[in-house]
């Protein structure tokens, strides 16, 4: 890419589905009518589903779909025979499979190519237009709703695969201990994706690929990976470090022989000390660098914290590009601005913290589907807070002068606590210590990250007011115990008021002692005596106001 792009809108190739039945390969790219007035300014769209590329030939790998033979093998019926939805495990209808392959067999019936129809898309647009590759998607795994769709490959080769025991739960993978993801410590594996890079850039006229890793983890059997990191004289010699090396010159020598810029991009973990517990020395991947740009980002949701200032220390010498990336679907959050889920102000935190820690541009992942935007809403489509908040993305100015939420990592789900593997590890929920049975609260103060100038801010009128936000159940009977502490500071909770969404209601204290940078929370219990029942602190929010909210 000649320009770096501010915002990159990741699809993941569901656009498809708009070839039908018009058949009419800009109602493919339509959405971009509307997302690059919003702000988009890069296109990175999936060369294929699950493991198989949308076109057929490639020597590494089928057209998806074209090995299916009943797309829906065991249909759900009520008690009156009558069809039940029925939910692939990426959240849409089972049958929405059949209709994206019978949209890409119409688009080659019709003598194009999917993959120029979005580039076509991007160049009227005048944006830049990405390969994207998942790197070891696992949505195959779920024996209950996906198997028809797995790919040849795998299915004549489970030797490549992580297959039994299985280290993860993604796709369902734990339920049947079989995993369907690749092995990346064979060869034949990798030299697969490889081909896949050349393939693709020899066929298309890219501005930029993308390697995503964060979809997904695991990439090595259990037990096998620390025997795939490696270090001498002080340089990487692990084999995903060695494959992106490989990568990175395929993608160099298409860009030589072009006479065009094209950039390598890569996906991976929001918590870089946690991305070698995956496999991935993403720290040695950006000194070296092994890519032209990096997004750090979740494989799931939108992560309260994101290491960019580590990344861009990292890049000190390289000098590559640093991207915060996020879902548009965030963790727990409080009601604002008219939305349960999907809560603007919490990416529009996330995305300032990434700014001020020096990140160059914003990635935004699965936005383009419904149930990953600001919700509940009526329509279909995109609405004006829906692409507001993508114009919010682009300018860090913007941001600081609108609502935004900051938060303690969480779990995915709120209620239970479940690691994302990359991600930073949750500080909720837990049950609220007794600082009187054990160190008087040292050591269990929860780190809440705001990267903004709170008192200039409120000086100035940009920022009109804080809040800090608690969402805490079995807490009533024990309210006169229950102490707060910001930064060392007492913070009283007798006259909060309350707030009520889905999930319950959540404590709201204005004005709370924050700061820039690491504010040091901690919520516990007066006494000795054991609570029943035991109070849980669900999530921790602070919402900072700003003059130019919706």
């Amino acid at each position: 890419m000649t320009k770096l792009p501010r915002l990159i809108f990741n699809t993941d190739g569901n656009w498809m589905l708009f070839y039908l039945p018009g058949r009419n390969p800009d109602d493919v790219t339509h959405q971009l009518d509307e997302l690059v007035p919003a702000g988009v300014d890069a296109l990175a769209g999936l060369i294929g589903i699950d493991d198989d590329v949308v076109w057929r030939g490639s020597p590494h790998s089928a057209m998806w779909g074209d090995e299916t033979e009943v797309w829906d093998p065991d249909p759900d019926v009520d008690a009156d025979g009558k069809p039940v939805r029925k939910m692939t495990s990426g959240g849409f209808e089972l049958n929405r499979l059949e209709q994206l392959y019978n949209c890409m067999d119409a688009v080659i019936a019709d003598g194009r190519e999917l993959m120029q129809v979005y580039i076509d898309g991007c160049r009227r647009h005048g944006i830049a237009a990405i390969a994207s590759m998942r790197m070891n998607d696992a949505h195959t795994s779920d024996e209950a709703r996906e198997w028809q769709v797995r790919s040849r490959h795998k299915k004549s080769r489970p030797d490549l695969l992580i297959g039994s025991p299985t280290p993860t739960r993604a796709g369902g993978a734990d339920r049947w201990n079989f995993c369907w993801q690749w092995d990346y410590e064979q060869e034949e594996v990798r030299n697969r994706f490889l081909g896949l890079v050349d393939e693709t850039l020899e066929r298309y006229d890219f501005d930029g690929i993308e390697l995503d890793w964060m979809r997904g983890p695991p990439y090595f059997r259990p037990g096998r990976l620390l025997d795939n990191l490696r270090l001498s004289s002080g340089r990487s010699l692990d084999i995903l470090t060695e494959f992106m090396r490989q990568a990175h010159a395929i993608v160099r020598r298409h860009s030589e022989r072009k006479g065009k810029a094209i950039s390598l991009l890569t996906r991976v973990p929001p918590c870089l000390a946690e991305a070698r517990g995956i496999g991935i020395d993403a720290t040695a991947w950006i000194r070296e660098p092994v890519a032209d740009l990096f997004v750090l980002s979740s494989a799931s949701y939108c992560p309260a914290r994101i290491d960019i200032a580590e990344a861009v220390a990292c890049a000190e010498e390289s000098k590559v590009p640093i991207y915060v990336g996020f879902d548009g679907a965030t963790h727990l959050t409080s009601p604002h601005e008219g939305y349960e889920r999907g809560v603007p102000a919490v990416l529009r935190g996330v995305a300032l913290n990434g700014y001020e820690q020096g990140a160059a541009g914003v990635y935004i992942f699965n936005y383009d589907y419904r149930h990953h935007r600001a919700s509940p809403f009526e329509e279909e489509e995109y609405n004006e807070d829906h692409l507001n908040l993508l114009t919010d993305l682009t300018d860090p100015e913007r941001l600081a002068r609108r609502d935004r939420s900051y938060s303690v990592s969480d779990s995915a789900l709120g209620g239970v606590v479940q690691h994302t593997p990359g991600d930073h590890y949750p500080q909720v929920p837990r049950a609220l210590s007794m600082p009187a049975r054990a160190t008087g609260g040292l050591g269990y103060e929860m780190t809440l990250i705001i990267e903004d100038d709170i008192e200039a801010g409120l000086a100035d009128g940009r920022i009109l007011g804080t809040e800090l936000r608690l969402h805490l159940t079995d807490y009533e009977a024990c309210m006169d115990r229950i102490f707060c502490r910001i930064n060392g500071r007492a913070v009283s909770l007798a006259g909060a008021t309350k707030l009520e969404n889905e999930l319950g209601s959540w404590l709201v204290v204005k004005d709370p002692p924050i700061q820039r940078g690491e504010n040091f929370v901690l919520l516990g219990l007066d006494g000795l005596q054991t609570p029943d029942p035991w109070p849980m602190l669900h999530q921790c929010e602070v919402m900072v106001l700003g003059c130019d909210s919706a």
